[in-house]
């Protein structure tokens, strides 16, 4: 079964180039277009790692991975 992965951009443009990208390379992907959405995605698919846009309209990335929970879950790489 391939890891599921979230992009999370507000571009969609980038969003889906890569998306793309990481299907092509074998993932399951789903595709955010903001934080509200990718937290709701996050609790219906229960992403194995997300990849986040820093700064979109409604959140940055930090405030969207402390709503999901992040030391339940995900863990920040920086």
């Amino acid at each position: 079964m391939p890891a599921k992965l979230l992009v999370v951009d507000d571009e969609p443009r980038t969003a889906q180039l890569t998306a793309e990208l990481l299907r092509r390379a074998g993932y399951s992907v789903d595709v955010a277009s903001s934080g509200t959405e990718a937290l709701e995605l996050i609790r219906s698919v229960s992403p194995d790692l997300m990849l986040l846009d820093y700064e979109m309209p409604d959140m940055e990335a930090p405030i969207l991975c402390a709503r999901a929970g992040t030391g339940s879950r995900f863990r920040s790489s920086s």
